[in-house]
């Protein structure tokens, strides 16, 4: 059976666990190679073609890094999947100060959002070629 992404190179931010992790690791069994970009370590014991870059979806720099390594590892770029994300793990708005709540704003938007926007515009002359 022919893998799906074979000879394809994708960038997935929040690769070190959950979904990013999962996503990163089909991807591989698809025949991609991939770049897994995360604050944390990734781990994907038992395959060949992929590398791992820490960073912080958002910072710039570190988006051009993750892109670079791509280009430079693999050659070229075919997929960004903008995966990092966090939530507020559910807690009740009156459980929050004010200070608490401005700061949980501003991080859950820099990473859900801007970590996104950075990935894309970082990503988006390579896979325009």
């Amino acid at each position: 059976m022919a893998r799906q992404l074979e000879g394809k190179v994708a960038l997935v931010t929040g690769a070190a666990s959950g979904i990013g992790h999962a996503v990163a690791q089909r991807f591989l069994a698809e025949g991609a190679q991939v770049v897994c970009f995360d604050r944390g370590e990734a781990r994907l014991e038992g395959h060949g073609g992929w590398a791992f870059i820490a960073g912080d979806v958002r910072c710039a720099d570190d988006n051009q890094r993750a892109v670079e390594l791509a280009l430079s590892r693999f050659g070229r770029l075919d997929i960004l999947v903008a995966n990092a994300g966090i939530y507020d793990n559910r807690r009740a708005l009156r459980e929050f100060t004010p200070a608490e709540l401005a700061a949980g704003f501003d991080e859950l938007f820099g990473v859900n959002v801007k970590g996104y926007l950075l990935g894309a515009l970082a990503a988006a002359p390579a896979l325009a070629r």
